[in-house]
C-alpha cells in the first residue's frame, strides 16, 4: 500500500516504482496493519509511523493481511538460487494481535527470520490515562497486545499511539481518533535502527546477555519448576551461540587451563552467578573474595570472567539521578537511600 495515495498494490515491483520516498540502497522495513485502519480512515498513527521510519533513512513497505492469510508473502523475495528470503530487515507489527495461532503463524515468521516489533496503538486509553496509570496497559491491552504476540516471538512491545476524543468543529459531534505520540514513535524508530545495526555487525562483536530465573534471592534456587535451566538449557544455548561465532569465552577459558563443559558452567554459576540475599553477608563476602574482580564502568574484564562485576556507589548514584522522578521516589520509599561505599569493593 502507498501511504501517500492509499493506493493498494499486489506486486512489489509496481509498488517500488511508484513509491515517492524510495531511496536506492537503503534498508527496507515492513509495517503490518489492519485493513480496518483504511476502511475506517484511522491512519494518522500509521502515517506518522511510516514518516518517522522514512525520516530515519528507511524504505517502508506497508501491508495489511489477516492473521489466517499468508502475510509473509508480502515480505519475501526469491534469490538467484531459488530460495526465499526476506526483502525487509525488520517488521513493525501494528496488526498481528487478535486470533493468533502459533502453529500457523510461527512457520511464516521463521521463514522471514527477522525481528518483528510489537507496535501498540492504545485501544482503551488516552495518553494521559496511560501515563497516569499505575499498571500501564490495562488487562485487556496486556492480553491481546502483549501476551498474544509474544506467543509467536513478536517482541519489544512499544506504545506509539493513544485513543483521543475529538470534537468536529463543524458539527460539534465527538469522535475517537488514533493519535500518534511523537516521542514513542521516536523510541520505536530507534529500536528499528538498532536492530539493523545489529544485523550488520559480525556475531563476534555482538554482546548478548542470558537472563535466567533466580528469584527470590537464595542459595540454591536457580531455575524454574517447568524448565531445566541449569545446566541443560543454558548449555544448549551456549553451544548454539558458539557455533554461530559469538564470543563465548571458550578460547579465553582454554588459555586459563579451563575446559568449558556443562559441569563447569554449573559450578561457575553456582559460585559466581547466584542472586544472593542481602541477609547472607557471609556468602556475599565470600563471593567478593573469590574469582576475578571486574569494575564497571571500565575497559571490561576477560572474555572468560569468573567473578562478580562491581559497580562503584558513585556510578550507581549517577545512574539513579537520571531516572524519572516518580520512579526514584518509589525506589526510595521501598528501599531507602543508598548506603556507603563498601571498601571491600574498592579498586586495588
Amino acid at each position: 500500500m502507498s501511504a501517500d495515495s492509499k493506493k493498494i498494490f499486489t506486486d512489489f515491483a509496481a509498488f517500488q516504482k511508484s513509491y515517492p520516498a524510495y531511496k536506492p540502497g537503503a534498508p527496507w522495513v515492513g509495517v503490518l496493519f489492519y485493513k480496518s485502519n483504511l476502511t475506517n480512515d484511522q491512519t494518522k498513527h500509521l502515517d506518522a509511523l511510516i514518516q518517522s521510519l522514512e525520516q530515519a533513512g528507511f524504505n517502508v513497505l506497508p501491508a495489511f493481511a489477516s492473521i489466517s492469510s499468508d502475510f509473509g508473502k508480502f515480505f519475501l523475495e526469491q534469490t538467484e538460487a531459488g530460495t526465499a528470503r526476506s526483502r525487509v530487515r525488520v517488521i513493525v507489527a501494528l496488526g498481528l494481535k487478535i486470533g493468533i495461532i502459533p502453529a500457523k503463524m510461527a512457520p511464516q515468521l521463521q521463514a522471514l527470520n527477522i525481528p518483528v516489533i510489537d507496535a501498540i496503538p492504545l485501544y482503551g486509553q488516552s495518553q494521559k490515562e496511560w501515563e497516569k496509570s499505575k499498571v500501564g496497559l490495562d488487562l485487556f491491552e496486556r492480553s491481546f497486545q502483549v501476551a498474544n504476540p509474544e506467543m509467536v516471538g513478536i517482541i519489544q512491545p512499544t506504545v506509539i499511539a493513544s485513543r483521543e476524543k475529538k470534537v468536529d468543529p463543524a458539527t460539534g459531534l465527538t469522535y475517537i481518533e488514533n493519535h500518534p505520540i511523537p516521542e514513542r514513535l521516536a523510541r520505536l524508530t530507534a529500536r528499528v535502527k538498532a536492530w539493523v545495526r545489529l544485523q550488520d555487525k559480525p556475531n563476534r562483536e555482538k554482546k548478548v546477555a542470558l537472563i535466567y530465573y533466580n528469584y527470590p534471592p537464595g542459595k540454591n534456587n536457580i531455575g524454574a519448576s517447568y524448565l531445566n535451566v541449569l545446566p541443560e538449557s543454558l548449555w544448549e544455548i551456549f553451544l548454539h551461540l558458539d557455533s554461530l561465532g559469538y564470543e563465548t569465552g571458550r578460547q579465553a577459558a582454554q588459555e586459563r587451563g579451563v575446559l568449558l563443559s556443562k559441569e563447569q558452567l554449573f559450578n561457575d554459576i553456582m559460585q559466581f552467578g547466584r542472586n544472593l540475599g542481602t541477609y547472607a553477608q557471609g556468602e556475599l563476602a565470600e563471593l567478593l573474595r573469590q574469582g576475578d574482580k571486574v569494575f564497571h564502568p571500565g575497559s571490561g574484564g576477560p572474555a572468560y570472567n569468573r567473578g562478580p562485576v562491581l559497580l562503584p556507589l558513585v556510578t550507581y548514584k549517577k545512574w539513579f539521578e537520571q531516572l524519572p522522578a516518580a520512579f526514584r521516589e518509589s525506589v526510595l520509599k521501598s528501599w531507602g537511600r543508598g548506603g556507603k561505599q563498601n571498601h571491600d569493593l574498592d579498586r586495588p
